[in-house]
């Protein structure tokens, strides 16, 4: 999918978090949205999933040159942010299968290999998400929006939360199973998210 902003504004009151913003997001390629913290970036990826309104502007979403309804963007995108929380009265399992119900998973992969991937000890099988440590949180809103069948993946901090040991497990899930998807990853500018990425739009450029 082609995401092209078109002269996008969008202000808070007298804040204006960005204005006359245009870009392009071609498919297949990995982006990195930059700004320090509060500068508009958490909220551009909103407005990209078509969770947040404009004060002015457009965006056009394409897949093979037809034009996207805002409508139907739930089924294209997939978004991990740290405002978007797990159901933790679900064990792992059942936010597995919570989730794909929702959402197809990209090549059908099975419950057992996610198992597999996000490498969680056998004890925590029956345990409730509310028990596990905010790193394993991190690493299942990563693996649940990586593994859906989307079009586009939208990654908010996406180290967040995650020790040494969990960004070396991150970075190797984008090199693993990104595949030829749209990645946009608003990042405070860390090495370890940005490494990943082919381009960089700096919001503090549309202030």
């Amino acid at each position: 999918m082609i995401i092209t902003l078109d002269n996008i504004s969008k202000e808070f009151g007298k804040n204006i978090l960005f204005s006359n913003l245009s870009y392009t997001f071609e498919e297949g390629n990995k982006y990195a949205v930059l700004g320090p913290e509060d500068s508009g970036k958490s909220t551009l990826l909103q407005i990209i999933a078509g969770k947040e309104s404009l004060t002015s502007g457009k965006i056009i979403y394409l897949e093979k040159d037809k034009e996207i309804s805002e409508d139907k963007l739930s089924r294209k995108i997939s978004i991990a942010s740290p405002y978007i929380h797990l159901v933790e009265e679900f064990t792992f399992s059942e936010m597995v299968d919570f989730h794909f119900k929702l959402k197809k998973t990209a090549g059908n992969i099975s419950q057992s290999k996610l198992h597999g991937i996000i490498n969680l000890p056998s004890i925590f099988g029956k345990k409730k998400i509310a028990h596990y440590s905010p790193s394993i949180k991190q690493r299942i809103k990563l693996l649940l929006t990586i593994f859906s069948n989307v079009k586009v993946i939208l990654l908010d901090e996406p180290t967040y939360n995650l020790d040494s040991e969990g960004i070396k497990w991150f970075q190797q899930l984008i090199e693993d199973y990104s595949g030829n998807r749209t990645i946009i990853i608003c990042s405070n500018s860390k090495e370890e998210e940005t490494c990943l990425c082919n381009y960089q739009l700096k919001i503090e450029d549309f202030k």
